[in-house]
C-alpha cells in the first residue's frame, strides 16, 4: 500500500493507522505480532471500494494546478460557537452554522478541524466542476495546510474527514493541494463564515441567492439517503426483524444491550431454528442486525465465523421445503376468467380482474407490478397507463422498475395476441381501456380512480378457486406466473435457448449427447430447445460477431447463456476487463432485446493462458464473476453458479482447464436445473443456496 500512495498520493491517509500500530511497537525480539483491529481493517479495503467504481480509464490530468484566481474558490471558518463556516466558488456559495451542541466543547478549540468542514463540503456540493482537475486550495491555516499535503494528520477527529474526503476525490479523480495565505486576503469566504451578508455582497456584488445548508438538512438528508439504500419490503423485513429480536430478548430476560452480544446473536439463531424457522427467513434476520450493527457504527458480530457456521449448518440440516404453491393452467385461467361476472360487485370490476389475470399470466408479471400493496397510494413498480401501447396485434409494456430492478432502468414486454378470444390479454385489455377512468396512473384501477390492490387481487383469487372448487390455500398471485412458463408449452411456444461459450461448451455438447436427456438435456418436456455454439480458443472479441452470425440463421432466443472471457482472463488489468465485458454484454443485449442473458460462471482452472499465478488468478475469477453477477442481475438477466466444480484433477482433465466426465457431468446438471428454474419459477440465480 505504501507502493500504491507513491502513484495515487490521496491514498496517503489510508496508511495512518498503519504507522501508529508499527511505531507503537516495544518488543526487540525479531519477531512480533501485531493484531488487525477494525481501524486497520477499514483502511485495508478502502481500496476495494475504490476498485468497485474505478471504471478503468486514464486521462492525464492538467498539467498545472488551478489557483484561486482562475477557480474562484474560497473556504474558511469561524472559531465562535454562534457563528459557522462558509465556502464559495465562482458566483456561488454556501453556509453552514455551528451545531448548539458543539457550545463549549473542546470541539470549538480545534480551528484545524473547523477549518477542514467548508472544504469537505465544498467538495462534495461542487465535485462535478472539479472532476479531473488539479485544485489548489487558498486556506489561512498552516496546520491545515500541512495535513492536507500530507494527508494525514494525528487527530483522529480530523482523519475522520480526511479519509472520506481523499476516497471522494480518488473516485472523482479530483487532485488537491493547499497553499497558505493571510486571513485578510480571504475576505470573502471569511464574511460568510460570520455571517456578514453586507460584507460579503460589497466583495462579490450581486450574485447569486446563497445555498444555506442548517443542521437539520444535513441531517434529514442522510436520512433520506440511508433509507434509499434499501428497498421499501427490505425495511419492512428489517423491522420485523428487529422486533422478533426484541421478542426474543423479553422472552428469555436478556437485557437489550447494544452493540448485540454474540450470545445473543448465536441464541437468537438456535432460537429460530427451534421454531422451524426457514433458513432464508433466519439468514434475513441476521443480515437485518448487520445492517443495524454497522449503520450505528457499532461492531458487528453477525459476521463472525461462528454465526456464519451456525446459518450454513441451519441451511444443510432442514431439508428445502417444496414450494407448496400450484401453478395456474391455462384451462384453469379460463374458468378463473369465466366466473368473475358470478361474483364480482359490477360489470366493470370483473373486465378489471379478467384483465389482470389474463396480463399477469400471458406477461410473466409479478403482482407487484399490476398492483400496489394495501394502505399506500401507489406503487414503484406498478405499470403506468401511460407506459403501455395496445394494438390490434400485441401490447407493449415499459416495465419501469420491477423487484431485480430497483435502479429503475427500466425493459420493454411484449404480449402477443391469443387465438382463444375468452382469455385473450389484448381483447381483454381493450375492452378494459374503454371504460377505465381517463385519468394517468397505475394501469389497473376501480372505477372511482382507487388504484387496484394487491389484496384485492388475491381475494377475488380466492373467490374465483372456491366458486370452482379449487383448494384455495394451495394457489396464491405468483402462481400465475409459476404456471406460464409450463403452459406455453401447451400453447406449441418453444422456449429457445442459446448456449454459446468457448470449448468447454464444445466438449459439454459432446457429453451432452451420450447423456440420457440429450443435448436438449431432458428439457423438452416443458419446450425447451437448446442450440450449442462452442469453438475452441473463442474470447471476448469474438462474441459479437458470433452473436451477430447466429442471427442470421436462428430467431432470437428466449435466453442466451453464455459461458466466456476465461480466455481472456489475466490478459489486461481487471477493471478493463471488466467494463470491457458489461460493453460487450450490453450490445449483445441491445441486438437481442427481448432476451434474458444469463451468466455462465467462470471456471476454476490449475492452468490459465496469461498467468501463472494460480492464487492470483483465482482471485480474479472471483472478483470477475461476483462483478458481472451483479451488473447481469441489475438488469434483469440471470446466474449460473457451478459450486461443486474444483481445480483439482478429479473435475479438471491434464491440460488444467478442460473438464473431466465428472465435471462435465456436474456442469450440465447444474446448467439444466439452472433453465428449468429460471424456465418454470422465475428464479434468478442458480443454485440458490447460502454463499458469503
Amino acid at each position: 500500500m505504501a507502493f500504491c500512495s507513491r502513484a495515487i498520493t490521496s491514498s496517503r491517509a489510508f496508511l495512518r493507522r498503519f504507522y501508529d500500530v508499527i511505531g507503537s511497537i516495544k518488543n526487540k525480539k525479531p519477531f512480533y505480532s501485531i493484531r488487525i483491529n477494525n481501524d486497520l481493517r477499514e483502511d485495508a479495503k478502502i481500496w476495494l471500494i475504490f476498485l468497485e467504481h474505478f471504471n478503468g480509464d486514464c486521462y492525464l490530468s492538467e498539467n498545472t494546478w488551478i489557483t484561486n484566481e482562475t477557480l474562484h474558490l474560497y473556504t474558511d471558518s469561524c472559531g465562535n460557537s454562534d457563528l459557522g463556516c462558509g465556502a464559495y466558488f465562482d458566483g456561488k456559495w454556501a453556509q453552514y452554522k455551528w451545531p448548539e451542541a458543539w457550545s463549549n466543547m473542546p470541539i470549538m478549540r480545534d480551528i484545524t478541524f473547523l477549518e477542514l468542514v467548508p472544504i469537505v463540503l465544498a467538495m462534495f456540493i461542487w465535485a462535478s466542476n472539479f472532476q479531473n482537475r488539479k485544485i489548489l486550495f487558498r486556506i489561512d491555516n498552516m496546520a491545515l495546510v500541512s495535513i492536507i499535503n500530507k494527508r494525514t494528520a494525528k487527530s483522529k477527529r480530523v482523519m475522520a474527514f480526511i479519509r472520506p474526503l481523499v476516497l471522494f476525490t480518488m473516485q472523482h479523480n479530483i487532485q488537491f493541494k493547499a497553499q497558505h495565505i493571510d486571513g485578510c486576503k480571504n475576505e470573502i469566504a471569511d464574511s460568510i463564515s460570520r455571517f456578514q451578508l453586507k460584507r460579503f455582497r460589497g466583495r462579490v456584488g450581486s450574485r447569486k441567492q446563497p445555498r444555506r445548508v442548517q443542521r437539520f438538512d444535513i441531517e434529514s438528508e442522510t436520512n433520506r439517503l440511508i433509507n434509499c439504500s434499501l428497498a421499501p419490503n427490505t425495511i419492512q423485513a428489517y423491522q420485523r426483524a428487529l422486533n422478533a429480536l426484541a421478542k426474543f430478548r423479553d422472552s428469555f430476560d436478556l437485557d437489550h444491550s447494544f452493540p448485540i452480544p454474540l450470545n445473543h446473536i448465536t441464541q437468537f439463531i438456535a432460537y429460530m431454528s427451534c421454531l422451524d424457522m426457514a433458513p432464508s427467513t433466519v439468514k434475513c434476520y441476521i443480515s437485518a442486525i448487520s445492517f443495524y450493527n454497522k449503520i450505528n457504527n457499532y461492531e458487528d458480530m453477525s459476521q463472525l465465523f461462528v454465526v456464519r457456521k451456525m446459518i450454513d449448518g441451519m441451511a444443510r440440516s432442514k431439508l428445502k421445503r417444496p414450494d407448496s404453491r400450484l401453478p395456474i393452467t391455462l384451462d384453469l385461467l379460463k374458468n378463473i376468467i369465466k366466473i368473475l361476472p358470478a361474483f364480482c360487485s359490477s360489470r366493470y370490476e370483473a373486465v378489471l380482474f379478467s384483465s389482470a389475470f389474463s396480463m399477469g399470466f400471458f406477461a410473466f408479471l409479478r403482482v407487484g407490478e399490476m398492483t400496489t400493496a394495501c394502505g399506500r397510494e401507489g406503487s414503484n413498480h406498478a405499470i403506468k397507463i401511460e407506459n403501455v401501447e395496445v394494438t390490434n396485434h400485441n401490447i407493449k409494456i415499459y416495465l419501469a422498475s420491477s423487484k431485480t430492478d430497483q435502479l429503475g432502468r427500466g425493459t420493454f414486454i411484449f404480449v402477443a395476441r391469443q387465438s382463444d378470444v375468452g382469455i385473450c390479454p389484448v381483447k381483454l385489455l381493450q375492452e378494459y381501456l374503454k371504460i377505465r377512468p381517463r385519468i394517468s396512473g397505475q394501469l389497473y384501477c376501480h372505477f372511482d380512480g382507487s388504484p387496484m390492490t394487491r389484496y384485492q387481487f388475491s381475494g377475488i383469487l380466492k373467490q374465483a378457486l372456491g366458486y370452482i372448487g379449487f383448494d384455495q390455500s394451495k394457489y396464491g398471485t405468483h402462481s400465475f406466473r409459476i404456471g406460464s412458463a409450463t403452459s406455453a408449452t401447451m400453447l406449441g411456444q418453444e422456449v429457445s435457448v442459446w448456449i454459446v461459450g468457448s470449448s468447454l461448451i464444445r466438449n459439454a455438447f459432446v457429453h451432452a449427447r451420450s447423456r440420457t436427456g440429450g443435448v436438449n438435456l431432458g428439457l423438452h418436456r416443458i419446450g425447451v430447445k437448446i442450440w450449442w455454439q462452442g469453438y475452441g480458443g473463442m474470447g471476448l472479441k469474438d462474441l459479437e460477431s458470433t452473436i451477430k452470425r447466429l442471427m442470421k440463421y436462428e430467431k432470437a432466443p428466449k435466453y442466451l447463456v453464455l459461458h466466456i472471457a476465461g480466455n481472456d482472463l489475466g490478459k489486461t488489468k481487471l477493471g478493463f476487463l471488466r467494463n470491457e465485458i458489461k460493453a460487450t454484454l450490453e450490445k449483445v443485449q441491445s441486438y437481442l432485446p427481448n432476451s434474458s442473458i444469463v451468466w455462465s460462471q467462470i471456471l476454476p482452472r490449475t492452468n490459465w493462458r496469461h498467468s501463472i499465478s494460480q492464487d492470483s488468478m483465482m482471485a480474479c475469477r472471483i472478483r470477475i464473476n461476483s462483478a458481472i453477477a451483479s451488473f447481469v442481475l441489475k438488469n434483469g438477466g440471470h446466474y449460473i453458479k457451478y459450486p461443486d466444480i474444483l481445480p483439482n484433477s478429479t473435475f479438471l482433465k491434464e491440460d488444467g482447464v478442460h473438464l473431466t466426465d465428472l465435471g462435465n457431468d456436474i456442469f450440465l446438471n447444474n446448467l439444466q436445473g439452472a433453465l428449468e428454474m429460471f424456465i418454470c419459477s422465475g428464479s434468478y440465480t442458480y443454485p440458490d443456496t447460502f454463499w458469503y
